[in-house]
């Protein structure tokens, strides 16, 4: 079975080479996707007014974007917002969109907190953001970080909401659950980690399986081929040693296949994994 070059491969070649070259796909996929800058294009109409949404009256509540950059940045995972380049125009144009120039609009409509606060008192609707983009990946990306923002601003506003009330946040919060497992109360999670958990353990197998399938095809169908069964069917090793001797063999081989693959895998994850752009993987 040594001398078979393509078990050869399939035990040790392949494990080597396969999963240092999708460890460099993946990362260079990541971090090129981190990296990319995203440029979103906010209506205020004008492109020297700065803030949004435009603030026609003095209002107590916060903005979304003061003085050009976003007014609330999360301290814990500011890298969400630092590669996202804000475009101030006139008026909503979808020619900036379809052109390229920008990956995403952003637009509100006019007295917007007019609306908010008389939202706030039952008299109407909330005023609704509109945000528009293609059907790319440029856009999905920008809009993964614009909704990071817009969810800080949200939090921020009902806390305005809320002080002018006289209440906190408790009082939309009445009482805390306490769960057996830390995993489930964080809810369903779709990181990197997530990934490998799922993927790893499916390649293992099914290169185990590729491990065992040349010497297993060769030590019985290829048996007959060769025309060796019946000199080995006539040496004084019974029949049950004859089998169970195949049956080792071929055990042997997918096992050092998954134990190749297993050692194989380790290293390229604790050699890649420090580079993603969202943390290493221990």
């Amino acid at each position: 079975q040594l001398r078979d070059r393509r078990t050869l491969f399939m035990i040790i070649g392949l494990p080597i080479v396969l999963y240092p070259l999708l460890g460099l796909g993946v990362l260079r996929f990541a971090v090129g996707l981190a990296e990319k800058p995203s440029v979103i294009g906010v209506v205020t109409g004008s492109a020297d007014v700065k803030d949004f949404p435009p603030r026609e009256l003095p209002s107590a509540y916060p903005l979304l974007i003061q003085d050009g950059v976003f007014a609330r940045v999360d301290s814990n995972a500011p890298s969400a917002l630092a590669r996202v380049k804000l475009v101030f125009l006139d008026q909503s144009d979808p020619g900036m969109l379809e052109g390229g120039k920008i990956d995403l609009l952003l637009a509100a409509p006019p007295g917007f907190f007019a609306k908010l606060k008389a939202a706030e008192d039952g008299a109407s609707p909330g005023p609704k953001l509109e945000v528009f983009g293609r059907a790319d990946d440029d856009s999905r990306l920008a809009l993964r970080r614009l909704t990071h923002a817009l969810n800080l601003w949200k939090q921020e506003l009902t806390k305005a909401r809320l002080a002018r009330k006289g209440l906190t946040e408790q009082f939309l919060d009445p009482f805390e659950l306490s769960l057996w497992d830390e995993a489930a109360a964080a809810g369903p999670r779709l990181s990197a980690i997530d990934l490998v958990v799922r993927v790893f353990p499916f390649m293992l197998v099914m290169w185990t399986l590729a491990g065992a399938l040349y010497p297993a095809v060769d030590l019985c169908a290829g048996e007959k081929e060769r025309g060796t069964m019946e000199t080995l069917l006539i040496t004084p090793a019974g029949r049950a040693e004859i089998v169970m001797g195949k049956f080792l063999t071929i055990w042997i081989f997918s096992s050092a296949t998954g134990v190749l693959n297993l050692l194989s895998m380790g290293i390229t994850t604790s050699a890649f994994s420090a580079y993603l752009p969202h943390g290493g993987i221990s």
